[in-house]
């Protein structure tokens, strides 16, 4: 029996698999913090990308916004780059009193104090005041009209009042923009619930299939990706400090300056790091998420299990592996499953777009493609509610799982599959 191992919440999962059975492990590039003694969070800030070092760029008396991911991005470590964004600050003269900093939680939930704390770190949460930005809360949104567009984006208005804004985060292929990071900090990060939902709508056709420059990994005739560096540039981020980091927490690369030029400088790396060639699809896939906090809800752990997918042949079983310590996610995601199977979503879609019910939709289509087996401490009901077989303990799946392929069979093993981006040719950005 061969030994693997997986991190499921903040666990760490061993298990055995038959001597049988054929297992190809994907999995991405690792790095290490600091590789060849060079630190490169203070590489990039010494080495922005058509911009001038922040430090340059800050006055002291400016008010300054500072803009950093929620929970689900805390593997990101924000608080490590942070620190490294103070002193740029301390070294400007720049007084505390002046700085804040905003939590761009897109139309994710609030986070808690205790939250703020471990995104930004004990030193700079009793150094400077952190909020919650807030997509509904329309008393803190201002409407920023695009000239010559007839379009216009409402954004929080502390961030669009500011004198400079900061933009931080970290960079992975994503389904919808093609890449996390870089403009997504200001919309969907700061930006109105209605901004948000017109933004990703544009990703679909009258059909609600996804648009042709709709790719993973890919900018270029993207709609979304497009409407996203046009609301940076009318807010005015003035700076944009990006990590790219691996499936174990370590940063890869930095990027910084320019919140066009340096976040494409940065694409060009995650796609290095995150792609993965595969020779050919298997029957049965076993995917973990990564471990805590990729895994804290299902909604954000959808993005791993469609990695998961594009290696699964079509009818074949993917045992998931998803914690979720918070949940499924956005507090209305499960009503769009009660409605019924693909076509009553699309119905719903039709009669008004709303994001979490495209991710049901997703969801849902991967139910009906392939049987999904899943492990999380959601209950039971509610998993069969999203068309998926659960399990409260990896042995129970496994067992059953084996039971089911007692011969020889082709697996394929994801231990970090939310960092693992399977692909059969690399596109261009």
């Amino acid at each position: 029996m061969a030994s693997y191992r997986l991190k499921w919440g903040k666990e760490t999962l061993n298990f055995d698999l038959p001597p049988s059975w054929h297992i190809e492990t994907l999995l991405s590039k690792e790095a290490r913090d600091g590789e060849n003694g060079t630190d490169p969070v203070q590489f990039a800030l010494d080495h922005p990308i058509k911009s001038k070092r922040l430090e340059e760029i800050v006055r002291p008396g400016e008010r300054i916004a500072v803009l950093v991911n929620d929970m689900t991005r805390l593997w990101n470590r924000p608080s490590q780059y942070l620190r490294a964004i103070f002193e740029r600050f301390d070294v400007a003269g720049i007084r505390d009193r002046d700085v804040f900093i905003v939590i761009a939680t897109g139309m994710h939930r609030q986070n808690s104090p205790e939250e703020h704390r471990m995104l930004v770190g004990e030193e700079i949460y009793d150094r400077v005041p952190v909020f919650n930005h807030d997509c509904r809360d329309n008393d803190w949104l201002v409407k920023v009209e695009e000239k010559n567009a007839g379009n216009s984006f409402l954004i929080n208005r502390r961030v669009f009042k500011a004198d400079r804004v900061i933009a931080t985060g970290g960079i992975v292929l994503h389904g919808l923009a093609g890449f996390s990071g870089g403009p997504k900090s200001i919309l969907p990060g700061v930006s109105g619930i209605e901004t948000i939902q017109r933004n990703h709508a544009l990703a679909l056709d009258k059909n609600f299939k996804l648009k042709k420059g709709i790719q993973k990994g890919v900018l270029r005739g993207n709609p979304l990706a497009a409407e996203m560096q046009r609301a940076a540039r009318l807010v005015g981020v003035d700076f944009l400090l990006n990590v790219v980091v691996d499936g174990n927490g370590h940063y890869a690369a930095a990027f910084a300056g320019d919140i066009i030029e340096a976040h494409k400088a940065g694409c060009v790396s995650a796609k290095q790091l995150f792609q993965i060639p595969f020779p050919k699809k298997a029957p049965v896939v076993i995917a973990g998420v990564g471990g805590y906090p990729r895994d804290i809800e299902l909604y954000q752990a959808v993005k791993a299990l469609e990695n998961a997918t594009v290696v699964t042949r079509e009818g074949g079983t993917i045992l998931f592996m998803c914690h979720c310590q918070d949940g499924l996610g956005p507090d209305d995601w499960l009503s769009w499953f009660e409605l019924g199977g693909t076509r009553d979503i699309a119905i719903k879609l039709a009669e008004e777009f709303r994001f979490p019910g495209f991710a049901a939709l997703k969801l849902a289509t991967f139910a009906k493609k392939y049987r999904i087996l899943l492990v999380s401490t959601l209950p039971p009901d509610v998993v069969r509610k999203l068309h998926m077989t659960p399990f409260s303990n990896a042995e129970n799946a496994l067992e059953k799982l084996q039971n089911d392929h007692t011969g020889s069979c082709s697996v394929i093993f994801m231990p970090s599959a939310a960092s693992t981006v399977p692909v059969r040719h690399r596109l261009e950005l």
